[in-house]
């Protein structure tokens, strides 16, 4: 009977072994920006306050425990006619937007009105 328990636990633990592997690849291959740029959020603020990309995506990190919602507008109110699409970014976590013409992109949180970062996209 110990034999049986012994390679039930075995398989149980190899079993739950791949599914984290599997798990970490498929969250590692969507987060990754096609250009690699990034720009941080910690202390309710954006840690520059301008960065230039080239078109494409940009990961946004979320180094906060609060969520922040992140939108092409100023001072906490979203543009009329945004050029991307406003994205909410849980606490500690990240998103992807994707800028997809140049030019200047002023960025806000709509949540915390003097978060603001200049995304000049070439």
């Amino acid at each position: 009977m110990r034999e049986r328990s012994a390679a039930a636990g075995l398989s149980a633990t190899a079993i739950l072994a791949a599914l984290v592997l599997l798990l970490g690849a498929c969250s590692s291959g969507s987060q990754s920006p096609g250009n690699g740029a990034t720009v941080t959020m910690s202390g309710l603020a954006f840690t520059v306050a301008d960065i230039t990309v080239p078109v494409g995506d940009v990961t946004f990190v979320n180094k906060d425990g609060v969520e922040h919602l992140i939108a092409e507008g100023d001072n906490g109110i979203e543009a009329a006619s945004p050029r991307i699409q406003k994205v909410g970014i849980p606490g500690n976590a990240q998103a992807v937007v994707t800028f997809s013409a140049a030019g200047d992109y002023h960025i806000t949180c709509l949540i915390h009105h003097t978060m603001k970062i200049v995304v000049h996209v070439q």
